[in-house]
């Protein structure tokens, strides 16, 4: 299909069509709202140069450094030139037909017409695929080009409630761009008197057009005069800030133009910078306005689908859609002199040029237009796409990953650029069907689709890279496995005893190897350790303290499709200390730690687990959020100590031994994530040993099982 993409340059792509995930409706993209004003910000940030984006985010490069500080400079330099090189989907707003629903989807069927919002759901493409409580049904009558704008509309409409005006009463609006024009038509449809203010006069004729006249090129003191003048001093009983700006001062002006106890509501791009004072004494609420409305950013209603109570939450984000459609529907609300223009979706690059011109002002809004598809879409419903045309595999491992998310990008991706001797990427496959092309092209990956039946029938596929959340790691192992696929997943290796126990047994009825990314163990830092305990003859203890960082209760860390910190992280630890010690557990304590309210997840998140194995040596396991890392003080410490000697592991950046001497080879920093790649890589083409065995994947698992089950004060099976 075709997808809108901007990097150096705006460009129409060939791309996957989008997984369908369960609650997901997949629709035909009839119209895309391009919103001027938003979108052109979208497209200049990703044009600028290195520079531009380190003045527009000077927090990264404390990132960066820190980065260069545990992974070297190459390594973060690869990092930094895939994310400068990658490409973004813009667009949040459209509509369309629906071609597919997926499971637990019981609003719409397809033939559905729909209106679509979400950045990264409601792109400029030809399909989308969008969670179903960010789409709403087009009422009959209501025309597909103006119902596209649905997305833009609620933001104004939850601006509007926010205001919380009644019959009779004024606002004032700042700024006359797109959210300003509705607002002023949502506002005027309520029984509400306004007045709209905008420093450009093309901004006040195009409101005139619509009938609003009491609109007026002024701004600052001009503004807040014309306001007060209107008022007899008394002030607006509300001013909504729709304006888009850098430039301070205009919630003070907002402030001094607004009525004492009266509201001030922020839903543009603006600095939040006033004087206490006025504010204080004239008692103003002052309100922020969260986009579509409730709901918004809140991962349970718009991914997972939890609707909130009708009874308590009236206007949650999909309603408010409902709202504006039925408005545009009977003519309340008019989108369609606010459209400057239309064009082809294949003309893309040339609407977007023309809101980059700098001459004359910009327009309100355009559209894009996608042409009519067969019955149901499957003319550009393609899964997958060939990038490339395939190149020689002349002793190399044919790769292929599933799921590109940040992790894999920053780590997996440059480690396999690094090792061309050993690995092509052939195969890439993520939901997201751009991201899944853009890794491609930068990789040299022939072959980008959405769903991983398609990888996994590509012959030219040996190894199976499994990147994805936690939940899908051992069923997409065992697909790949069933395809004649080695296999190569991240922790953890599975989420229960039950996907174990299946896993095991698909694994040895085969004869394809299978690895869990238990880096530590490769890291230089650990194999020298590893080395200085050959021939230990008494009892080691080791302590290994982890600084997890905090993540809201809402995270999917802590979701079915994470598992939490021991399943989910801490099974990395408990795989290093049985390389260590090379012995049975015989005994497991846990203690939990209860956070404070509001910080950590349900359990986990702060914990001591002892683990006493058969030969006497102690290992325990310290993991907390509570605290804070720092340049001194990084994620994770390990200290070992046995027969008079002591080995201190500082963040796998730096070792120091006391009755010991660290090998030269530990300066180097890193997690094993390049080395443990390395190995399989080695040991696929016949070139070592093999790596780590099916039986220290299954005992550090288990081992997590285990603590996460004591954690959470449940029957524990030994």
């Amino acid at each position: 299909m075709k997808q809108i993409l901007v990097g150096d340059r705006v460009c129409v792509a060939d791309v996957p069509a989008p997984g369908m995930g369960s609650g997901q409706v997949l629709v035909e993209v009839a119209y895309s709202f391009i919103s001027t004003g938003t979108e052109i910000a979208g497209v200049k940030g990703a044009r600028g140069g290195v520079v531009a984006k380190i003045k527009e985010h000077p927090q990264r490069v404390a990132q960066v450094l820190e980065m260069v500080r545990v992974d070297g400079v190459k390594r973060t330099f690869a990092r930094v030139k895939s994310r400068l090189d990658s490409r973004t989907a813009p667009g949040y707003s459209c509509a369309g037909r629906v071609i597919a629903v997926g499971k637990d989807v019981r609003n719409f069927a397809p033939g559905d017409f729909v209106a679509c919002a979400g950045q990264g759901y409601a792109c400029h493409a030809e399909i989308v695929a969008v969670p179903a409580n960010l789409v709403a049904r087009v009422p009959d009558g209501c025309d597909l080009r103006a119902a596209s704008a649905t997305t833009v509309g609620s933001i104004a409409l939850q601006g509007v409630r926010q205001a919380d005006l009644c019959l009779g009463e004024l606002a004032a609006v700042l700024g006359l761009g797109l959210l300003g024009q509705l607002t002023l038509q949502l506002l005027s449809a309520s029984g509400v008197d306004v007045l709209g203010l905008d420093p450009n006069p093309k901004r006040v004729d195009e409101a005139k057009a619509l009938g609003f006249y009491k609109c007026f090129a002024v701004s600052g003191e001009q503004a807040v005069s014309e306001i007060l003048s209107r008022t007899a001093d008394m002030g607006a009983d509300a001013t909504l800030i729709t304006a888009a700006t850098d430039t301070p001062g205009i919630c003070q002006d907002a402030m001094s133009m607004t009525r004492r106890k009266g509201r001030v509501v922020v839903v543009g791009a603006v600095p939040l910078q006033f004087e206490r004072d006025p504010f204080y004494r004239k008692e103003i609420d002052f309100v922020i306005s969260c986009s579509y409305g409730p709901g918004r950013y809140d991962p349970t209603y718009e991914e997972g689908g939890q609707d909130y109570p009708y009874a308590y939450v009236r206007w949650t984000e999909n309603r408010n859609m409902q709202a504006v459609l039925k408005m545009i529907a009977d003519g309340t609300l008019r989108i369609d002199p606010l459209i400057a223009g239309e064009y082809s979706a294949a003309d893309a690059d040339q609407a977007f040029a023309s809101l980059a011109s700098d001459e004359g002002p910009r327009p309100l809004a355009l559209v894009l237009k996608y042409s009519s598809q067969t019955a149901e879409g499957s003319a550009k419903a393609s899964t997958t796409v060939e990038v490339a045309l395939p190149k020689p595999l002349a002793g190399q491992i044919g790769l292929g990953i599933i799921g590109v998310g940040q992790f894999c990008r920053s780590t997996h991706l440059p480690n396999v650029a690094a090792q061309t001797d050993k690995f092509q990427l052939v195969s890439v496959c993520d939901k997201q069907g751009a991201i899944a092309h853009d890794i491609a092209r930068q990789y040299g990956a022939s072959q980008a689709c959405t769903d991983a039946g398609d990888l996994l029938r590509n012959d030219a596929v040996q190894l199976v890279l499994i990147a994805t959340r936690h939940d899908l790691h051992a069923p997409l192992a065992m697909e790949a496995l069933r395809a004649g696929k080695h296999v190569f997943t991240e922790k953890p290796m599975a989420m229960n005893e039950d996907q174990l126990k299946k896993l095991v047994e698909l694994i040895q009825q085969g004869d394809r190897y299978f690895m869990v990314g238990f880096n530590r163990r490769f890291s230089p830092h650990a194999v020298a350790l590893r080395e200085l305990l050959v021939g230990r003859s008494g009892p080691l203890v080791v302590n290994y303290r982890v600084q997890g960082d905090p993540a809201p209760a809402d995270s999917w860390i802590y979701s079915a499709s994470g598992g939490g910190r021991v399943i989910g992280e801490a099974c990395h630890m408990f795989d290093l200390f049985d390389l260590l010690v090379g012995d049975g557990i015989a005994a497991v304590e846990v203690d939990v730690v209860a956070p404070p309210a509001g910080v950590g997840g349900p359990v986990g998140d702060n914990l001591v687990a002892s683990i006493q194995y058969e030969d006497g040596s102690l290992c325990t396991l310290i993991y907390s959020v509570l605290g804070k890392k720092s340049k001194q003080l990084g994620k994770e410490r390990i200290e070992a100590m046995w027969q008079g000697r002591t080995f201190v592991i500082d963040d796998f950046v730096q070792c120091v031994g006391s009755g010991c001497s660290p090998s030269a080879v530990t300066r180097k920093s890193g997690k094993g994530h390049g080395e443990a790649l390395a190995a399989l890589g080695d040991y696929l083409l016949g070139r070592g040993p093999q790596p780590l065995s099916l039986e220290a994947c299954i005992n550090a698992t288990r081992t997590s099982f285990r603590v996460d089950a004591m954690c959470r004060r449940e029957p524990v099976e030994t």
